[in-house]
C-alpha cells in the first residue's frame, strides 16, 4: 500500500492557523504579565516613598531589621485601630475623603 506523506493545503493552512493562534495566546499571556508586573512596581515604589516618608531613617537599616520593625508596627493596638478605621472609611469607594494621620495631626493642634 502507498501513502501519500504531503499535506494537503487544507492541513497546511490549518497547521498556518494553530501556528498563529499560539502566537497570539503567547503575546496575549506576555501582554498580561506585563502589566501586571508593571502595576505591582507601580505598587511596592509608592509603598517605598510612604515608608520614606513616615520613616526617613529606613534607608539605615537591613532587610530583616525592617522586617522586624514592620511588623511590630502593623502589629500594635494604635495601627490595627487605625487600619479598622480606614477599612471603615473606604468600604466600597476605596478612597478616603481626608487621610487620617492629617486629621489625627489636625484634631491634636485644636
Amino acid at each position: 500500500m502507498i501513502q501519500n506523506t504531503e499535506k494537503s493545503k487544507e492541513v497546511l493552512k490549518a497547521e498556518q492557523a494553530v501556528a498563529q493562534a499560539k502566537a497570539r495566546l503567547e503575546e496575549a499571556k506576555r501582554k498580561e504579565s506585563q502589566k501586571k508586573r508593571e502595576s505591582e512596581n507601580r505598587h511596592k515604589y509608592m509603598m517605598g516613598g510612604i515608608v520614606h516618608r513616615y520613616f526617613p531613617e529606613c534607608y539605615d537599616f537591613d532587610e530583616q531589621e525592617l522586617n522586624r520593625i514592620l511588623a511590630a508596627a502593623i502589629k500594635s493596638d494604635q495601627c490595627q485601630r487605625i487600619l479598622e478605621i480606614v477599612k471603615k472609611e473606604s468600604a466600597g469607594n476605596g478612597k478616603n475623603e481626608e487621610p487620617i494621620i492629617e486629621r489625627e495631626a489636625r484634631e491634636n493642634e485644636e
